[in-house]
Parts: structure tokens; sequence; C-alpha cells
């Protein structure tokens, strides 16, 4: 049986880091690749340092905004920073469902 890495707390994973203990998500420290060491430190245990590079430096094409949202937010919250956002639909009342957003009135 494989031996699984057991999940940590961001608490650990912070007292393990090089990263400053003061961060928060809401902070408005200007140093873009600290905000994003430490928005992508949950993916520690399961991306390596090389591939987490390759991810923030990939383009990714999304095409259609309706659910294709979605994936594009996943991306975002892995890692990814670079996006082409193409969508042919325009919004209007009877298009709003198929887009996470709030409904038009």
């Amino acid at each position: 049986m494989k031996n699984t890495p057991k999940p940590q707390t961001i608490e650990s994973i912070l007292a393990d880091s090089n990263v400053a203990q003061d961060f928060s998500p809401t902070s408005t420290d200007s140093n873009p690749d600290r905000r994003y060491e430490m928005f992508t430190l949950r993916n520690k245990d399961y991306v390596t340092a090389d591939v987490q590079d390759r991810i923030r430096n990939t383009r990714v094409l999304v095409a259609g905004c309706g659910l294709g949202s979605t994936f594009a937010e996943s991306a975002v919250r892995l890692g990814f920073e670079k996006f082409i956002l193409v969508d042919g639909d325009t919004v209007a009342p009877t298009t709003s469902t198929a887009k996470p957003t709030r409904p038009l009135t």
C-alpha cells in the first residue's frame, strides 16, 4: 500500500515555509511573486515547484464562458494567470441562466 501524504494545515505549511508569517489573503503586499506563492501554497504537496512555474506561465484558452467559466475558475485556483476568454454570446435575460452571474432584471 502506497503511503499518501497526510493533509497539512495552513499553519503547519507556513511554519515550514520561507514565507513570512504575517501574510493574509487581503494583504496589500506589492510583491506579485510573494502573493502568487501564498496563493498557490495549498498546491505544495500535490504540484512540484517546476510544474507550478509551468502552470503560472502557460496561456489557457477558454472557449465558451458559460460552462467554461467553471473551468476558468478552477484553473485560476490552481495558479494559471494567463487567459484568453472567447464567447460569441451576448449578455441578455434569455442567456443569463447559462452564466454564473446574478440574473438580469
